[in-house]
């Protein structure tokens, strides 16, 4: 069973009740879902003995979160986690807003500049302030670079 890395004792012993108690299972074992992926990796890389070593740098992106897992020799060395509150649910929004955007782009075709909907359906290059792309195309302070 996984569990969090971050676990309270009083979950870890309620959570071993209801299996023990209520599934009446006779044994579990419970690890953060980092372990698991590294003995998965030297599962399949038997042949590599830094895999077997078991012991790397997980990085697991969850629904708001992602976690930098370093485990030495099979243990999480919970001291040295890092946590970025960036996960799947900002960068779901983000690709969301950034497909909204290209999709509004207005795409230009050729050097005259004219608006186009059946362009090379190539996305438009943004520039940094203060270049112009090769035919670029200059909107309010931004470059857009001709498709």
């Amino acid at each position: 069973m996984t569990e969090p890395l971050f676990n309270l004792p009083a979950i870890q012993r309620t959570t071993q009740e209801v299996v023990f108690e209520h599934f009446g299972f006779r044994a579990m074992h419970a690890e953060p879902a980092p372990v698991l992926a590294l003995h998965n990796h030297a599962a399949e890389n038997r042949g590599d003995a830094v895999a077997q070593s078991l012991s790397g740098v997980v990085v697991e992106a969850g629904f708001s979160f992602t976690h930098a897992v370093p485990i030495f020799d099979g243990a999480v060395q919970l001291d040295a986690v890092r946590r970025v509150n960036v996960g799947g649910k900002v960068l779901t929004n983000l690709l969301k807003e950034l497909v909204r955007v290209l999709i509004a782009a207005p795409r230009f075709c050729g050097t005259a500049h004219h608006e186009h909907s059946a362009c090379s359906g190539e996305l438009p290059q943004h520039e940094p302030e203060g270049r112009v792309a090769a035919g670029g195309h200059h909107q309010g302070r931004r470059q857009l670079r001709v498709a």
